[in-house]
């Protein structure tokens, strides 16, 4: 901020002009002070000399400096041109790797063509039929296997999933069917082999499950969803209704994003006629 001598006559006006932002000036009006006409001639060729400095100044400064991004925004920027530039590829790979399959099975002993495929396994995961029922019939109980038909995938049901603790073997064994929801929403229906000398929560347990009820349960989410669900509510505060809805979404979100708006409307304006 500084003071420059004003314009007006038997007055001593000053101008003061703030640096930081030029465009804002005011005049202060002091006491009138007797002058002589030499000083206020002085006075005047000072003011007019001021007044030519501070109307040459066009403002190009502030807009140049206000044009200029921080260190932060140009590395945002310069991030997102590399995303944009990289979209396209990485949407026509996707799109190939849904079309393609391997011509034979990847099991090492199998010679068979590769007709199925699980995502859950690994993405380079082709199988026959016959491999891909006996991997999941007897590791990956919760794998979601799909295979292919007239060039569309679908997902394949594996026939008799039974989960068996091969660590506890009794006399009295038997078998009961059971619903597992896993850590991505999805249902699996599968055979659970319980005995008498334990309960059924327990036999649960011993396979990675939580029964919803402590007495005959006939369904269980498994350990690594509970886990999950813990997180989310300790650290992020969501409540087990919000975590179902956004697994239900993560199942098929195509049904949730496209289809269920659609028939929302519909039947809000069958109510409406």
């Amino acid at each position: 901020m500084y003071f420059g001598s004003g314009k007006r006559k038997g007055k001593s006006a000053y101008k003061i002009v703030d640096v930081s932002n030029k465009r804002s000036k005011s005049t202060v009006n002091l006491p009138s002070l007797p002058i002589s006409s030499k000083e206020e001639e002085v006075c005047e060729a000072a003011a007019d000399d001021d007044t030519t400095g501070v109307s040459d100044w066009s403002g190009d400064e502030d807009t140049e400096e206000a044009t200029l991004s921080t260190p932060y925004q140009q590395r945002k920027e310069r991030l997102s041109k590399n995303w944009q530039a990289l979209r396209m590829t990485l949407l026509q790979s996707s799109l190939r790797m849904e079309g393609f399959i391997h011509h034979k099975c990847v099991e090492s002993d199998c010679d068979r063509d590769a007709i199925t495929r699980c995502r859950d396994c690994s993405f380079g995961s082709y199988y026959c039929m016959e491999c891909c029922n006996r991997l999941h019939q007897t590791k990956h109980h919760f794998h979601q296997p799909e295979v292919k038909k007239d060039g569309v995938w679908y997902l394949h049901t594996v026939p008799n999933r039974t989960l068996f603790n091969e660590s506890h073997v009794c006399s009295f064994m038997y078998t009961r069917d059971i619903t597992v929801v896993d850590e991505k929403g999805c249902h699996h229906e599968v055979k659970l082999v319980c005995c008498t000398c334990q309960s059924v929560s327990e036999c649960f347990l011993w396979h990675g499950l939580w029964p919803a009820t402590p007495v005959e349960p006939t369904l269980a989410f498994t350990v690594t969803l509970m886990e999950f669900a813990l997180a989310l509510m300790m650290e992020c505060q969501v409540s087990i209704f919000d975590l179902m809805k956004a697994l239900e979404f993560s199942v098929n979100p195509l049904l949730k994003v496209f289809l269920l708006p659609l028939i929302t409307g519909l039947s809000g304006s069958g109510n409406s006629v």
